[in-house]
């Protein structure tokens, strides 16, 4: 079960200043993420659903955060993330592992190589809203985007 978060904030207005790019072959996983920022204009969610093709995204459109799946058609998401971290175009940038393992070996030794949070699910999609603002946020403290609220209107 996923804790579908319907953000209780009013719509942002403006054009997209960040993007967060989301590394998935399954198609419910990446429109569960762009359901979670579509309001949001000042964050675009980009998607590719191989690990080259992320790769090469990244490379290209220098997201804000990656959302990365750790079983991908090509190759392993941890094999993802070494690139991200071995490139210097890439090395800088948060990925936030999303995956159904929840093994807290597996967990321990991505983010010691490199991953800035790990999230099991059933997601709590209001946590990983708010960690994805946070990666954002710290990244660019001058342009930092408004805070997710998570009360009531």
């Amino acid at each position: 079960m996923v804790d579908d978060a319907q953000g209780d904030d009013a719509t942002i207005e403006g054009p997209a200043s960040h993007t967060v790019l989301r590394i998935d072959d399954s198609d419910a996983n990446i429109r569960l993420v762009e359901r979670l920022f579509a309001r949001r204009p000042d964050i675009e969610v980009i998607s590719a659903t191989h690990g080259m093709q992320g790769l090469d995204m990244a490379r290209d459109r220098h997201p804000a955060v990656v959302l990365l799946d750790l079983h991908l058609p090509d190759f392993d998401g941890d094999v993802v993330l070494k690139c991200l971290r071995g490139n210097p175009l890439t090395e800088m940038i948060p990925v936030v592992i999303v995956s159904s393992d929840a093994i807290d070996r597996q967990i321990q030794r991505l983010l010691e190589a490199g991953a800035s949070a790990y999230f099991s699910k059933p997601l709590d999609t209001h946590r990983l809203v708010d960690t994805v603002l946070e990666l954002i946020r710290e990244q660019n403290p001058t342009t930092q985007p408004p805070r997710q609220g998570t009360g009531p209107s």
